[in-house]
């Protein structure tokens, strides 16, 4: 992207918001990328009250976009002007999740819903534990969750 501060790489947070996941920047835990329900729906990168860029997605998104981010700069204006970093320049940011350095990918088969088989890649951290995105659909994901006594989940966000 063409602010530096947001470039580089960011882990699954612990934390979800807006009943989706939430991503922290590895060297900067206050840039995120989080899920806001206001106006219809979108993601933002950026920090509380200062964003960079942002993306619309569809309602039941789970995962950020990897295209169609814009500049904050030219969403807002009037009194949420400032909430847009001045330091939010083109170009705009594109995303990719990719295999970690110390990470395997896992491979589902069998499943009753023929769908959720297929190659799975390490995206990030869920409750401490890796969370795996599926590499043909992102939607679908090998997560641990820790309420409940503590269980794997392998599944499709659905709100």
């Amino acid at each position: 992207a063409g602010a530096k501060v947001v470039n580089g790489e960011y882990h699954r947070s612990s934390e979800d918001y807006s009943g989706r996941p939430m991503w922290k920047k590895v060297d900067d835990e206050k840039l995120c990328i989080w899920y806001r329900t206001e106006n219809g729906g979108h993601w933002r990168l950026g920090r509380t009250n200062d964003y960079y860029y942002l993306a619309q997605a569809p309602s039941n998104s789970l995962l950020p976009p990897m295209l169609g981010w814009v500049n904050a700069k030219d969403v807002y204006n009037g009194q949420y002007r400032r909430l847009a970093n001045r330091d939010a320049i083109d170009p705009v940011p594109q995303m990719w999740a990719r295999e970690g350095k110390k990470t395997g990918s896992l491979i589902v088969s069998g499943a009753g819903a023929a769908e959720i088989n297929g190659e799975y890649i390490q995206t990030g951290k869920y409750h401490e534990r890796n969370q795996y995105n599926q590499v043909k659909d992102p939607s679908f994901y090998l997560w641990y969750r820790r309420e409940e006594g503590g269980h794997w989940r392998l599944g499709c966000y659905t709100p």
